[in-house]
């Protein structure tokens, strides 16, 4: 079993016996099923969706479990890969960050100051008005046309991914997962007060 996914899956944050996959396979026959973990932090659909073309297929998985959230509108439009001509998707070439870059960005990732200051420029950006995430829109019901795009974008790519499955002969499994506002309770009354009047949209996502 194949466990693609971004952070969620990954879990760098908690031991190894807490993430997901690993609490997968505890739960299975452990001499039938082994489950890979192919979580990787920040990765959006569209890496999700080229990580398992080029690699995940080559381990020939019986089964692939892709997990989605709703912070990979964010990520699609972020990572700047993907564009959508006449209704086909294209993926763009792109540089690739040094070695240097990249363990720089993994320190911050997994620290607890670099989320720390990732909160603050949140708090900022929402308090000046910027851009809102596409994620918070959603929760505050404006789908408007960019994040209409990217919503559709998110579908093909999932059809993709599940068209890559059945060529290898693989069965599909497709997680909507919950985000960090519709779990904790004070977490999301707290997010609530901050940005939203009310929680009437708060499962658009996962019902979309």
């Amino acid at each position: 079993i194949a466990l693609v996914g971004d952070s969620f899956v990954e879990g760098i944050q908690v031991g190894l016996e807490k993430t997901v996959a690993k609490q997968l396979e505890d739960n299975l026959d452990k001499e039938s099923f082994q489950v890979i973990n192919f979580g990787v932090g920040g990765y959006g659909m569209d890496q999700k969706f080229l990580y398992i073309r080029e690699k995940v297929i080559t381990f020939n998985p019986d089964t692939i479990i892709l997990f989605l959230s709703s912070n990979d509108l964010d990520d699609i439009k972020n990572n700047e890969l993907l564009t959508k001509e006449n209704g086909i998707l294209k993926f763009k070439t792109v540089k690739i960050e040094s070695s240097k870059v990249q363990k720089i960005k993994d320190l911050l990732r997994k620290s607890y100051l670099g989320n720390f200051l990732w909160l603050l420029s949140l708090k900022k950006d929402q308090t000046i008005n910027k851009s809102i995430p596409m994620e918070y829109r959603l929760y505050q019901g404006l789908i408007d046309l960019e994040t209409q795009t990217y919503l559709e974008m998110t579908k093909d790519l999932i059809v993709e991914a599940k068209k890559l499955t059945d060529g290898n002969n693989a069965e599909f499994i497709l997680i909507i997962g919950a985000d960090r506002i519709q779990t904790p309770p004070k977490f999301t009354n707290e997010f609530v007060e901050s940005y939203l009047s009310s929680l009437d949209n708060i499962d658009f996502f996962n019902k979309y």
